[in-house]
């Protein structure tokens, strides 16, 4: 049975190093490093720069009943999410939450967002187990609201690496030794090329921390 969310091993990618670092930030080259001496003498304050950020293109968070199989109070909702937040033209992935509502409306203080971590595992399931995770005032005071991060669970578009995890689950993610460290490192590298070749369209370029973090 194929699993249903994305192992471990995409922390450690390169992949996702370099995706977090391709924004356009200034270096020494781009920067203009001289220094005007006659500025110094001038009582007139600089212009400051200013700049303007269009709007994300989010869609609201549509709630609904979910299905019978859910604990009693479960709301269930999806919400689109661009592929890019740098591009928002090229698509959108749509992810599924689930939301846990307070269980004393009148101390109701807000709502938390939460995610399992991992990265790459499936989380709206922590709304219906939230008794599991969060102490009673917790659960009194807020709405507790889990999604599946994009590519994972019940999102779409689903992101499936691989087609074999065991190998995957079977490395010691403690290493204690250099081979250890080595072999650890050789999965990683071999799990992130697979998941390249397979789901090249969305992995290299959105399914990385700075898309997934921002939802």
């Amino acid at each position: 049975m194929r699993r249903r969310f994305i192992a471990p091993f995409l922390l450690m990618g390169a992949l996702l190093v370099s995706a977090c670092g391709a924004s356009s930030a200034p270096t020494a080259e781009t920067l203009d490093l001289t220094v005007d001496d006659t500025a110094a003498d001038s009582t007139t304050p600089a212009p400051i720069a200013t700049t303007t950020t269009a709007p994300l293109p989010l869609s609201p968070i549509v709630w609904d009943k979910c299905s019978p199989s859910e604990p009693k109070g479960i709301k269930c909702g999806i919400i689109k999410v661009p592929y890019s937040y740098e591009d928002p033209t090229i698509g959108t992935f749509t992810l599924n939450l689930k939301v846990h509502s307070a269980e004393d409306a009148k101390k109701r203080i807000g709502s938390l967002i939460v995610n399992r971590g991992g990265p790459g595992a499936e989380s709206a399931s922590m709304a219906p187990d939230a008794g599991f995770y969060f102490s009673q005032p917790i659960l009194d005071h807020f709405d507790i609201v889990a999604f599946d991060p994009r590519g994972t669970g019940a999102s779409t578009p689903f992101v499936d690496c691989v087609s074999e995890y065991d190998s995957y689950f079977a490395s010691d993610v403690t290493p204690n030794t250099p081979e250890e460290k080595l072999a650890l490192v050789d999965d990683a590298r071999r799990f992130n090329a697979e998941c390249e070749k397979k789901q090249r369209r969305y992995f290299a370029l959105h399914f990385h921390h700075c898309q997934c973090s921002r939802y």
